[in-house]
């Protein structure tokens, strides 16, 4: 088994947003579903499938507000809808993603082992949300200068494209289902977070992720954010081979001098006697490798392992 990790830096912004977040809706899962069946819905199938005895106004009206909640698409208005991408998340997820409008903190963690280096946001509950709002907006000069983060800024850091449908995200500090709507042009750099990703891969190409809690860097009266949902996927990491990362890990210890035996299939590097090898060693003719500060190809630096 390799195990791997480092440290990292999380970083958290406030902004104006509007935000998509997963709720209960079963009444709007099922108009989803019915799209789902039949491939494309008109009001009159609404009625006829789920509200019967309304009129077919009604059924209209149901659907105009799925198109809105993001569950269906359709080429114009008053023509037929089919369920979107949005929709099947919501079904698979049996949630729907329902908008909220406020001050949202982004907490953002560039890392190569991730595809979305948004982990998590929380909503800013504030007493005045208005002078919350005005704070954001009408900070003095020497404010803007150390803390004032733009909204494209912060867009290309997430890799968050508004003139796409937004795409659920998953927290990984709660599981819960989120997506951007609209960010605020500029919002408020705030606290940095110290973090740790590890990773294990064993012979079998089979990986795991771990991250740690989010410490805050500076102040101490801010929460620790838990992580309960770490990533269970990582592109990087089906592409790496166990044999090719224990090679290159290998290759890097002191004490391995035959780099000719890494280039054999076998995972075996012999060692001289002559080396001042452990009793362990010794007797069980096997021993670990100590490796300082390890690079791994694509997947970056770690602190030294064995």
């Amino acid at each position: 088994m390799i195990n791997l990790k480092r440290k990292v830096k999380v970083s958290s912004y406030d902004f104006e947003a509007t935000i998509l977040v997963a709720q209960e809706r079963p009444e709007f899962l099922a108009v989803a579903a019915l799209a789902d069946e039949l491939v494309t819905i008109t009001g009159k199938d609404v009625i006829e499938y789920l509200l019967g005895g309304l009129s077919e106004r009604v059924g209209r009206k149901v659907i105009d507000r799925a198109v809105s909640m993001g569950l269906l698409i359709r080429e114009e208005n008053g023509s037929p809808a089919g369920i979107s991408e949005i929709g099947k998340i919501a079904l698979e997820k049996g949630q729907v993603m329902c908008r909220e409008e406020g001050i949202f903190r982004f907490f953002v963690l560039k890392d190569p082992l991730l595809k979305n280096s948004l982990i998590h946001i929380k909503r800013i509950n504030t007493d005045s949300a208005k002078d919350d709002r005005i704070k954001l907006k009408n900070r003095d000069s020497n404010d803007k200068a150390i803390a004032s983060f733009s909204g494209k800024m912060l867009e290309q850091l997430i890799n968050h494209d508004s003139s796409h449908s937004p795409i659920p995200r998953e927290s990984i500090s709660d599981g819960e289902l989120f997506s951007i709507e609209s960010i605020a042009s500029t919002g408020e750099e705030k606290q940095e977070y110290e973090s740790s990703i590890s990773i294990g891969l064993n012979f079998e190409q089979e990986y795991s992720i771990h991250i740690g809690a989010l410490s805050p860097t500076h102040q101490n009266d801010v929460e620790r954010i838990a992580i309960l949902h770490p990533p269970n996927k990582s592109d990087l990491l089906n592409e790496q081979r166990y044999e090719d990362v224990w090679k290159e890990l290998v290759g890097q210890s002191d004490e391995i001098d035959d780099e000719d035996a890494l280039q054999s299939d076998n995972l075996i590097v012999p060692i001289s006697f002559s080396v001042n090898l452990p009793p362990d060693a010794l007797k069980q003719f096997i021993m670990d490798a100590t490796i300082s500060e390890p690079k791994v190809s694509d997947l970056g630096s770690f602190q030294s392992t064995t």
